[in-house]
């Protein structure tokens, strides 16, 4: 599932704007929390993999209208998109560095 940090927040909006004050107030805030949390997840995932990624690996973030995915690229210049279902770009990121991680661990891919 990929979650849009830009909706949530538009439907944290809405919600506001729907509802009455003290429940607005409440609901809204927790889907604010929920959209800085994915941020948070993401920038600390790119974070980790920066410092943890084997030498020669490296990790790309595509962006295009209405889409956004991770591929791994290796020492030898072949890239592997990440499957993205039901995956956060945040857990893509950890699953390319997994990847990475396990193929250096043995020798390569």
């Amino acid at each position: 599932m990929t979650i849009d940090i830009n909706k949530l927040r538009k439907a944290s909006k809405a919600v506001y704007l729907a509802v009455e004050k003290p429940v607005a107030d409440e609901l809204s805030q927790m889907l604010s929390n929920a959209a800085d949390e994915l941020e948070i997840d993401l920038m600390q995932a790119i974070d980790d993999a920066a410092c943890d990624l084997p030498d020669g690996y490296s990790i790309n973030l595509g962006v295009e209208n209405g889409a956004a995915w991770v591929s791994l690229k290796r020492p030898d210049g072949q890239t592997e998109d990440i499957d993205s279902a039901d995956m956060t770009l945040s857990e893509q990121v950890k699953q390319a560095a997994a990847i990475a991680t396990e193929e250096a661990e043995k020798g390569g891919f």
